[in-house]
């Protein structure tokens, strides 16, 4: 009988009473430091999204510029929820696709720090999270690769590319945030994914793989680069606040917070990062079909 794997970002939380002991015992086993409650609600302030250079949004009126950072942040928060949930099962595939003890006990361990990751979070999702997988358009991505990549390619597109770049992502997160408490919980996360992409890279330097891998890989990383260019969260948020935008005003609001040069730098960095690991010809691959363009 084979296994079918699935993603377990929207596993459901256990329901009765017995939950929070659960949670203690969860907490305890992980060696993690619940965080106190919290009265801040805004963790990154505008000139975290470049707002602070729009008229558009500085014309708006307090209370919704108030509702649209909150809604911004905790979006971002939901999506790190949302992907520490996603290596609870990543770690379990590939426990039991890998073959030697070393990869089997490193992945038991990365299924535990991702874990830790999500505890961590808890206490600043403040919003009521979403119930499907479709408010980011990264998370269905991560879905099929859990589901339908081989081992080879799946180490390679999430642990090397996207954990790659969930460390720069991750740092601009700690580093602008304006609550010590989170700014810590990132710091505890961020160490844990500097071994994820080290293990990746490890596990696929100098590796030679066949026809079908780097297939996948190129179909992959393709489509992991577009979902990173297309996100339009900031965009949507002061959109809707606003009631509306024309053509024309979208457009001068996307030239305001800079987000052709936001999108380009992200460009450069995830180019970079395949570049420094060995992947120069995915570089080149991925340049010929066109998907490093922002427009």
């Amino acid at each position: 009988m084979s296994l079918q794997i699935k993603h377990s970002m929207l596993a459901p939380q256990f329901k009765d009473q017995s939950r929070e002991q659960l949670i203690s015992i969860l907490a305890s086993s992980t060696q993690t430091s619940k965080a106190k409650n919290t009265s801040t609600k805004i963790y990154w302030n505008e000139s975290f999204y470049g707002l602070s250079k729009s008229k558009i949004y500085t014309d708006l009126p307090e209370d919704k510029k108030h509702e649209i950072l909150y809604q911004l942040n905790q979006k971002g928060l939901c999506l790190s929820y949302f992907i520490e949930k996603y290596g609870l099962n990543y770690g379990a595939k590939m426990v039991l696709s890998s073959e030697t003890v070393e990869e089997k006990s490193l992945y038991t361990v990365f299924g535990a720090d991702e874990v830790r990751h999500r505890l961590l979070l808890e206490p600043f999702i403040q919003m009521q999270i979403p119930d499907n997988i479709e408010f980011h358009p990264l998370l269905p991505l991560l879905a099929l690769t859990l589901e339908e990549a081989n081992k080879e390619a799946t180490t390679f597109v999430i642990q090397v590319v996207l954990e790659g770049f969930g460390i720069y992502h991750y740092a601009n997160l700690r580093d602008a945030c304006q609550s010590e408490e989170l700014k810590n919980a990132y710091t505890e996360i961020l160490k844990d994914e500097v071994n994820h992409h080290g293990m990746g890279v490890c596990l696929t330097a100098n590796k030679q793989m066949t026809t079908e891998t780097k297939q996948q890989i190129t179909e992959l990383t393709s489509k992991f680069v577009r979902a990173l260019i297309k996100t339009e969260w900031t965009q949507q948020s002061v959109e809707a606040a606003y009631g509306g935008f024309s053509v024309k005003q979208k457009q001068d609001f996307l030239k305001e917070i800079s987000w052709q040069e936001q999108m380009q730098l992200r460009v450069e960095r995830l180019k970079a990062l395949m570049k420094k690991v060995g992947f120069a010809g995915l570089v080149d691959d991925l340049e010929a079909k066109g998907v490093f363009q922002i427009n």
